[in-house]
């Protein structure tokens, strides 16, 4: 089993800053991004609209998309759901956090 860091519980940000606990909240999900990716993003985490029938497949399309410089790293990362590994083709639910982990290298 992958073991994450816990992140401490956050609401997640309202497009005009502060806080959203409304219907615009429940439609996202947490992304954390790890090493170079994190490096490429700018930030640790994303937030990312969840449509239905999403899986982690499609969560790896987005990124690509809003970070085209880094779309080869993204197509050969391992997605972690939960704090476990997940398969490209699993769906992705309300609640679920999403780890993006690229590939290394070294020895």
């Amino acid at each position: 089993m992958l073991t994450l860091p816990s992140p401490s519980p956050c609401p997640l940000p309202h497009k005009n800053g502060g806080e959203d606990k409304g219907e615009e909240a429940d439609l996202r999900i947490r992304v954390l991004l790890f090493a170079v990716l994190k490096d490429f993003a700018g930030r640790e985490e994303i937030y990312l609209k969840l449509a239905d029938g999403m899986t982690c497949r499609d969560i790896l399309s987005v990124l690509e998309q809003q970070f085209p410089f880094a779309a080869e790293m993204f197509e050969h990362s391992l997605i972690a759901v939960n704090g476990e590994y997940a398969d490209k083709d699993r769906l992705i639910g309300y609640g679920d956090e999403i780890a993006v982990l690229p590939p290394v290298s070294g020895g």
